[in-house]
């Protein structure tokens, strides 16, 4: 607590003299706190501002986002509506571009995140990650020794800098697992759709029935599908398999959806067309497998390199080198080179 007020002194002494006021100890301490709280309620008063300016600009336009899925202000609730407007007024604190946010929203609905303050509460959550690490590397330097102090903050910086990124790297790595998992069980999928049809059901009761049967074994896939079935009952088919293509942001998903699609425009045999859809899904899997397969050698080359070689090494010469030091140690007297007692010659002539 010494080393603190210190540190405080240290940095409010020369503007706390032009009011004459002299920083000492714990009084130091106590300002910067005071300066802390300050700034956390005038970023909160901004955002607060900044919020009701975007809601009322939306309340205008009558596109207000709710938590009840279209209701207004008025009629959703005070608790989830509170809640929605805390995360909007902490994500309104990232300057973000549209063309960003839209790249965002696009993620988070590939990797299932599909609630409609999904993308403010991401936003906010990177907010308060980069805050909170400035803040609280911060008040760690002054704890600190005044060595540390530079390295405290710049792992502050740099924790900020991971609190930024690194959730949406962890979205993008969900997305890319969950298209993935998805994809795996397309083919199954396909075959009981195929089979339901060709009994009879319309293309739309089968991928209900089958969105049902899959959910414990492909539960991404029968989310999907089961979106897909409540598209198709308020809009179309053709429209409900385009958001599909569009969410998944999948070449598989799009060629699904376009053979669908053709099929139903052109009047053509359905059950065909699944047909042949799902064995093309097969052989594409097969042959992503072969090149896998393929490349593990190359892979596998440098945990070799780097884990069995210095091992093969050191078995092998790791007993010669010890003879060899051995060797030396005890010849040590036979291999020293003794200066030569040579004769002065003198020049002619003296």
């Amino acid at each position: 607590m010494a080393n603190l007020g210190v540190k405080c002194s240290g940095l409010l002494a020369p503007v706390l003299r032009k009011v004459g006021i002299e920083a000492e100890g714990m009084l130091a301490h106590w300002l910067l706190i005071l300066a802390g709280c300050l700034v956390i309620v005038m970023t909160a008063i901004v955002a607060g501002k900044r919020l009701r300016q975007l809601r009322s600009r939306a309340e205008r336009a009558g596109q207000w986002p709710t938590e009840s899925g279209g209701a207004t202000p008025a009629q959703e609730p005070a608790t989830a509506r509170k809640r929605s407007d805390v995360w909007t007024a902490f994500a309104a604190q990232l300057p973000l571009r549209a063309a960003t946010l839209q790249e965002l929203h696009k993620e988070l609905r590939r990797a299932g995140y599909y609630g409609p303050s999904a993308l403010e509460r991401f936003n906010a959550l990177r907010f308060l990650m980069v805050v909170g690490s400035l803040f609280g590397f911060a008040l760690l330097a002054l704890f600190l020794p005044d060595p540390l102090t530079l390295a405290t903050l710049l792992l502050g910086g740099l924790a900020a800098l991971l609190g930024f990124s690194l959730p949406r790297l962890l979205v993008q790595m969900q997305g890319r697992n969950r298209v993935r998992r998805v994809l795996r069980g397309l083919p199954d999928a396909i075959d009981l759709i195929n089979l339901g049809v060709s009994h009879g059901l319309t293309f739309t009761a089968a991928l209900a029935k089958v969105s049902s049967q899959i959910q414990a074994i492909h539960s991404e896939l029968s989310e999907e599908l089961q979106i897909v079935c409540r598209q198709a009952d308020m809009h179309s088919l053709e429209h409900a398999l385009e958001q599909m293509a569009e969410r998944l942001d999948s070449p598989e998903i799009r060629n699904f959806a376009d053979t669908l699609t053709h099929s139903e425009r052109l009047g053509t045999g359905l059950s065909g067309a699944l047909s042949t859809f799902a064995q093309g899904l097969r052989t594409s899997a097969r042959q992503q497998a072969e090149r896998a397969l393929s490349a593990a050698p190359f892979k596998l080359l440098f945990p070799i390199v780097l884990c069995l070689v210095p091992a093969v090494i050191l078995i092998l010469l790791g007993p010669a080198l010890i003879e060899l030091d051995r060797f030396m140690r005890q010849n040590q007297q036979i291999l020293r080179v003794q200066p030569l007692n040579l004769p002065r010659i003198q020049p002619p002539g003296q």
